[in-house]
């Protein structure tokens, strides 16, 4: 109770959550293929348990989380240092120990080999010394795929210069005490890492790291080249670069069993098993071992994997699935919703993208979608607006607490806002004067995150000079003595009042431009999940509607002893009715940095709340701050 939840990711069988503060909370258990591992618990008695309902702080500090089947990540951008938990039964936690995994390599450098050790194989392939040779490492640093290499193909490789040869060591059975250690988190080895760290993802059994302006980095299962370095592998135990993706970066990366996929700038590449990268390639073709640029899409916003299978969204508001379809994920059945003879058919995979036909969809534009083992769900947007959410305010909930560390913004933070539209977007958008929910305590502004919610849209036209003192202390003392209902009722006649005698002046046509400005550009771009409650950037905080300051005397202060954080809490009259306006048509960003001063103690001086409300309100109309007398 009291926790503002920033961003939750699931496993298989775990779900964790990152707060406003940056901690990170985990509750359910992990397991591995010989059944429970558990989850940390902090009862001395019982250090861990099998399984746990009850959420639990397990790291704080961090901007950013990832869960993976079977394991949990943790970004900490102040830091730069990453954490990881769970089962690392296929390195996808990355330690350098390589603690918990029972799979290893073992390296063999060209000097210390006796060529004339190496025999055939049964079944394909070369041994040296009873293990298995999986790669050859060439003078350049790249490896080669050996597996089925035959012995006098790895004797010409080393006398072309090969440096290495990799043997396969025989599996061991990893103690569950062993594992049960790898609950709580641990750093990752981040080797030669030296760029800095813009995000980290998981897929089912591996791990990547973004960095900025340059090739990504992966560790975890590579049974089918999930991890994209050119070779096949049980595990890659710790981060390695993965070359291919240099030229483009990579601003999301993710995937599910069996293979792996990666966005940057609208392109999609695919990696791993054949018949589910969307190449085209059936289940007799051998996996694509480095990423591929999978051709035939527009330009992608968002790409998300469940078990078996991809989804992506583009600019146009379109859905592209391909792989899996068994259980119907890839709603391809019917093929084309205007035509559906194939309605009673099995469903089928789709080896090449399909962009899915569905009348529930022809006009909605398809924000987000994501899948699970074996289904989909996709959040998809009308074209209507709907109001200010109460929770997703500040002030709704004072989160921040004196001495507690501001939220620090993700890496990957959106761009300024664009002004085309999405091609899917329906036109001549309904626009009612009714207004929109009230809260009081000043949350009564609409900003880019209430946008989302899908509802007529309802500009909140405020309280203005042309009502009349007693109307406007009945509406705010409604609001500050918790009759919400009566303080809506009254904001909404007052507001239809002001809206017919300003019928003519065209503040319809501007409320529907203004609201679609904010539905554009970077706001449907990566990164859509994982986003950490924080201030966005000025030019993405616009106040569309919002209470204006009515023509009473200038606010006074609150008596001594008295703070005011949040809703006005002295005695109600015009001046605490003009600050209470004031405060409602603050920006989110400058909301917060108010809140976060008073809980402070910094408007005991001179000037106090209302000065500060006044420069704030200044610079987010940009202009200079006005004085006592004219504000």
């Amino acid at each position: 109770e009291g926790v503002l939840v920033t961003a939750a990711t699931c496993g298989d069988n775990h779900t964790c959550a990152l707060d406003h503060l940056g901690r990170v909370w985990l509750w359910g258990t992990y397991k591995d293929s010989n059944g429970h591992i558990g989850i940390p618990s902090k009862r001395k008695q019982d250090p861990v348990l099998e399984k746990s309902a009850e959420p639990a702080v397990v790291l704080e500090g961090c901007t950013q989380i990832a869960s993976g089947a079977k394991h949990t990540l943790a970004f900490s951008q102040v830091s730069g240092k990453i954490f990881a938990w769970g089962s690392n039964a296929t390195g996808q936690l990355g330690i350098d120990s390589r603690a918990g995994c029972g799979l290893e390599e073992r390296e063999v450098s060209a000097p210390q080999i006796q060529v004339d050790k190496l025999a055939a194989q049964p079944g394909g392939g070369t041994m040296l010394h009873g293990q298995r040779v999986v790669r050859v490492r060439e003078s350049s640093g790249s490896e080669v795929n050996a597996m089925n290499m035959k012995p006098e193909q790895v004797r010409r490789a080393l006398a072309a210069g090969a440096s290495t040869l990799v043997l396969e060591v025989p599996e061991r059975e990893v103690p569950k005490v062993e594992k049960q250690k790898l609950l709580l988190p641990q750093e990752m080895f981040l080797g030669d890492i030296k760029d800095k760290i813009s995000g980290v993802f998981a897929s089912a059994e591996c791990t990547f790291i973004a960095v900025e302006g340059s090739a990504p980095f992966g560790c975890g299962l590579n049974g089918d080249g999930q991890i994209g370095l050119g070779f096949i592998s049980m595990v890659v135990p710790i981060l390695r670069r993965i070359q291919s993706l240099s030229a483009g970066g990579a601003s999301w990366l993710g995937g599910g069993l069996h293979n792996s996929a990666a966005l940057g700038s609208g392109k999609v590449w695919t990696w791993g098993k054949a018949e589910e990268c969307g190449h085209g390639l059936g289940q007799d073709t051998a996996p694509i071992l480095v990423p591929r640029v999978l051709e035939g899409l527009p330009d992608i916003r968002t790409v998300r994997c469940g078990g078996h299978h991809t989804m992506a969204c583009s600019e146009a508001g379109d859905v592209f699935v391909w792989g899996c379809g068994l259980t119907y994920q890839l709603a391809n059945r019917p093929r084309d919703s205007a035509n559906p003879v194939d309605v009673d058919e099995d469903p089928e995979d789709e080896l090449r993208p399909y962009c899915i036909s569905s009348k529930q969809l022809d006009k909605r534009f398809v924000l987000a979608a994501d899948g699970g083992a074996q289904h989909s769900v996709e959040l998809a947007w009308t074209g209507l607006y709907g109001p200010s959410v109460k929770q997703n305010s500040v002030c709704a909930t004072p989160s921040f607490r004196a001495g507690d560390p501001a939220p620090q913004p993700l890496a990957a933070s959106s761009q300024a806002f664009e002004d085309e539209r999405p091609a899917k977007r329906p036109k001549g958008l309904f626009v009612d004067t009714d207004i929109a929910s009230q809260s009081g305590g000043g949350n009564s502004h609409v900003v880019m995150w209430d946008a989302t919610a899908v509802a007529e849209v309802r500009p909140s036209f405020g309280l203005t000079e042309e009502h009349s003192a007693q109307a406007v202390r009945q509406s705010v003392a409604a609001v500050a003595t918790g009759k919400e209902v009566a303080a809506v009722a009254a904001a909404r006649r007052l507001a239809r009042e002001e809206a017919k005698a300003r019928a003519d002046s065209g503040l319809t046509a501007k409320a529907e431009a203004e609201i679609l400005s904010l539905f554009s550009g970077s706001l449907l771009s990566e990164p859509f999940g994982n986003r950490a409650l924080v201030p966005a950037p000025p030019e993405q905080q616009r106040v569309l509607w919002s209470p204006r300051a009515c023509g009473v005397p200038e606010a006074l202060e609150p008596a001594a002893g008295q703070r005011a954080l949040g809703p006005i809490v002295w005695p109600l009259d015009p001046a605490a009715i003009r600050l209470q306006a004031q405060l409602a048509c603050l920006d989110r960003g400058s909301l917060e940095a108010l809140l976060l001063e008073s809980a402070s103690g910094l408007h005991a001086g001179e000037g106090g709340l209302s000065a500060a409300v006044r420069k704030y309100s200044s610079q987010d109309r940009g202009v200079a701050a006005p004085s006592a007398s004219s504000s």
